[in-house]
């Protein structure tokens, strides 16, 4: 069954939006402490055993969303877990917006740059360059 909560502590996050059998699932948003703010569609994270090379086995992973990270920087677009992972929107605090392809987190693929003089750049990227 779904069911929604206002706010509740998750290992010191607070999470707001729906659940599934006890488990984040659905639409919602989490806080950090370090103020980082995630908000989208959640799907639960696979249990995975913590001797694996694998991120964090419990967090929930988002799909689809934007992020307000710790560096004011905001992306918008999609995920795999918390990595930024396919189509996707990028503005950093200093103005410069990236819109494109992303891989595990970073620009890979093709996209437009534009710099916060007014500067653009498009094509294929790759490794962030």
């Amino acid at each position: 069954s779904v069911r929604c909560v206002q706010e509740t502590d998750i290992e010191h996050e607070l999470y707001a939006g729906q659940w599934h059998s006890d488990k984040i699932r659905g639409i919602g948003i989490i806080r950090w402490p370090d103020s980082q703010l995630y908000a989208g569609e959640w799907k639960e994270s696979k249990k995975v055993s913590p001797d694996t090379d694998t991120e964090n086995n419990n967090d929930p992973e988002l799909i689809l969303g934007v992020a307000k990270l710790k560096e004011g920087n905001i992306y918008a677009g999609e995920w795999q877990g918390l990595a930024k992972m396919g189509i996707g929107i990028m503005k950093w605090d200093n103005n410069e917006i990236y819109s494109g392809i992303w891989a595990n987190d970073i620009m890979n693929g093709l996209g437009k740059y534009t710099m916060a003089c007014g500067g653009v750049q498009r094509g294929e990227g790759q490794n962030n360059q």
